[in-house]
């Protein structure tokens, strides 16, 4: 569908936003992160509250132009170019309620980038603003299976999953390289319209997880070297 993205927040974009973060702590410009920066975020998860995806009500044209002097030196043929535009309706998902975002974090910038996750301010485009709260996880304990909305890696379960969408994992590559590498990865994404959870069996390497936190019981699947 032209104009259609994830209908979730994929992990490079939650990535991108807490990194967005921990610069602006610093007062500095947005840059490409270091490897090890990177590194750190071990993973990236969104839960998702009730969310509708549907095409925007306006329409975007995108618009080939030159400079005068410029086009006095263009071919009759290349003139043409200027006049065609493109129109066509982008995707977006609206929400309703609280959405939450799971960051398992090691290595060398931990404390820092812990710090940074009360001062998310964009999640994605730059219109999408948003208020973030710091949330502690007073516990953890396995569980046999995961009741959740967070999306999980379709690997990481023997479950049927509710929808799959391919998203992007990592920062930092050029976007020729992304692809090349594969690094769109199949996620398990819960239902619109609805705030039921969803029923996982971790897939072998993978484990149900609780997680006891201020704000009540959430569950997910994690990799089992990180529990």
């Amino acid at each position: 569908v032209p104009g259609r993205g994830p209908s979730l927040p994929p992990p490079s974009t939650l990535i991108g936003a807490l990194l967005a973060a921990y610069y602006r702590l610093r007062g500095v410009a947005e840059v490409k992160p270091s490897k090890r920066l990177l590194e750190t975020v071990r993973l990236a998860y969104f839960w998702a509250p009730p969310y509708a995806v549907a095409p925007n009500l306006s329409r975007h044209y995108t618009f080939l132009v030159q400079k005068k002097h410029r086009v006095a030196k263009m071919k009759e043929s290349d003139k043409n170019l200027l006049r065609m535009f493109a129109p066509g309706p982008t995707y977006e998902t609206y929400f309703w309620g609280d959405a939450y975002v799971l960051y398992v974090l090691d290595g060398e910038f931990e404390k820092e980038l812990e710090e940074a996750v009360g001062h998310i301010f964009r999640v994605g485009h730059k219109e999408t603003l948003v208020a973030s709260v710091p949330i502690k996880i007073i516990s953890k304990q396995r569980v046999d299976m995961a009741k959740t909305r967070f999306y999980v890696p379709r690997e990481s379960t023997t479950s049927e999953c509710p929808n799959v969408e391919k998203m992007l994992e990592v920062l930092g590559d050029p976007i020729e390289l992304i692809y090349e590498k594969r690094a769109l990865r199949e996620y398990c994404i819960p239902p619109q319209y609805t705030d039921e959870p969803f029923f996982y069996d971790p897939a072998p390497g993978w484990v149900a997880v609780e997680l006891k936190t201020e704000a009540g019981d959430v569950q997910v699947l994690l990799p089992e070297r990180y529990v």
